[in-house]
């Protein structure tokens, strides 16, 4: 199946990381469950919208585990992470929200207002 094709019963895996000042990285992957039958197009395109600069986001903000090394300078780290890669999985659903409830919770954390959200099959 590639990218393009959707289908509902496939769930989302997201993978993000988290990038020190040294430039050292923690990975991480979730599984959401796609009740909605949302295409990888279509998440993409609300997570550009959503995150900063198309990638960076506050994990915690949105309901997913923050990543962090024992050692944090908060002078030169910082609590963003960065997307990086969105896929559909057969695996079963890690977390306990729907794909399109975490990126209508990036909407609103990283814009403080959902307009624009009309466009989407899914609503507040």
């Amino acid at each position: 199946m590639n990218s393009k094709t959707i289908n509902p019963s496939q769930n989302i895996q997201f993978d993000y990381l988290y990038r020190d000042a040294g430039n050292y990285k923690l990975f991480n992957s979730v599984v959401f469950s796609n009740k909605r039958g949302l295409s990888i197009e279509h998440i993409v395109k609300v997570v550009k919208i959503s995150f900063i600069d198309k990638g960076w986001f506050d994990p915690l903000a949105c309901g997913l585990p923050q990543l962090k090394f024992e050692k944090f300078d908060e002078e030169l780290d910082s609590d963003w992470h960065e997307l990086s890669k969105i896929c559909f999985t057969d695996q079963a659903a890690t977390m306990d929200i729907d794909i399109s409830d975490f990126l209508i919770t990036a909407l609103k954390v990283h814009h403080n207002e959902c307009s624009g959200l009309n466009e989407y099959k899914f609503s507040l």
